[in-house]
């Protein structure tokens, strides 16, 4: 009985040990994966005018003050939302995180730091175009 014991034993110390730990040369990579997001895709498809009443409108939607877009661009892809950027003028900088559902959540560029999001990149962005009346 105890030759049987020893023996699952090292039966067991032994298939322990064979186990591939995951870091040897022929592990697999994992592939990354582009979610789908029909409402990012068109913004990128309007002009620079629509887009920023598209944008302008998220940023009300959220209850944030936003009189005017001076300036907007797409910034990068984050955790599965697109973030876009929007000058407001007087209020200053709006991030705009559009999720592949067409959610918008809007934060102000400055408080992107504390809250652990992407710092805006606000230069370059795409200047809006003054409509005149006459």
């Amino acid at each position: 009985m105890k030759l049987l014991s020893r023996l699952g034993a090292a039966a067991l110390i032994l298939c322990t040990t064979a186990c591939d730990s995951g870091g040897g040369a022929g592990a697999a990579q994992p592939t990354k994966m582009r979610i789908a997001n029909p409402y990012h895709d068109k913004l990128l498809g309007l002009s620079v005018l629509n887009r920023s009443l598209g944008l302008r409108r998220a940023v009300q939607d959220s209850a944030q003050a936003c009189t005017r877009i001076t300036a907007s661009a797409y910034q990068v892809p984050y955790k599965g939302q697109q973030l876009w950027i929007a000058r407001c003028e007087p209020e200053g900088d709006y991030a705009i995180f559009i999720g592949p559902n067409g959610d918008a959540q809007v934060r102000r560029c400055k408080d992107a730091q504390t809250l652990g999001l992407p710092a805006c990149k606000t230069d370059p962005l795409d200047p809006v175009p003054r409509i005149t009346a006459g």
